[in-house]
């Protein structure tokens, strides 16, 4: 509808820190909600044969081996606790192309090496709630009132702050932008 259809191609693969294969584990559907959590990490929600959980074997690749022509300037990632992955196998790409990467932060996230990851490729962390963006200092922290984050280059600062007050967004930071 939006004529697009050229420019997107769809790959089958789940992106991570490794080329290979893992395994995606499915939870149970019986609730009878639409169950969009799938994860490669084992321990993301309670996985079981007698309960209906499922897994299966997909191929993964990291985002830097994808050799994606530019320009990149926002990437979305909904993996389920595996962001720290995904970024670890991005590296190169957030280096060469700066995009702006939102992503979720849940409780079993392994936020010690997103911060770590964060502070070597020089990008600064918010957590997104409705109404603010805030940033806590470099610590990545759960928080059930968001679990969105966003990862900004340095040096794009000011445009995040540019596009969160052209939707009321109140930015709280522990720095000035020069």
């Amino acid at each position: 509808m939006n004529g697009l259809e050229k420019s997107i191609s769809v790959k089958e693969i789940a992106l991570s820190d490794r080329p290979g294969t893992a395994t995606l584990h499915i939870p149970d559907p019986s609730h009878g909600l639409l169950e969009t959590s799938a994860s490669l990490e084992a321990d993301f929600k309670t996985h079981s044969a007698t309960s209906g959980a499922q897994t299966i074997e997909v191929d993964i690749a990291t985002l830097d081996s994808l050799e994606l022509q530019g320009p990149i300037s926002v990437i979305k990632v909904d993996i389920e606790g595996h962001e720290h992955a995904f970024l670890e196998g991005a590296k190169n790409t957030l280096m060469r192309e700066r995009p702006m990467v939102f992503f979720e932060v849940l409780h079993s996230a392994q936020r010690n090496q997103i911060r770590k990851i964060a502070r070597e490729l020089s990008y600064v962390d918010f957590r997104l709630r409705p109404d603010l963006a805030i940033h806590d200092g470099g610590e990545i922290m759960f928080d059930p009132a968001a679990w969105n984050h966003a990862l900004v280059p340095s040096e794009r600062l000011q445009k995040f702050q540019e596009a969160c007050d052209s939707c009321a967004v109140t930015m709280l930071r522990r720095f000035q932008l020069s």
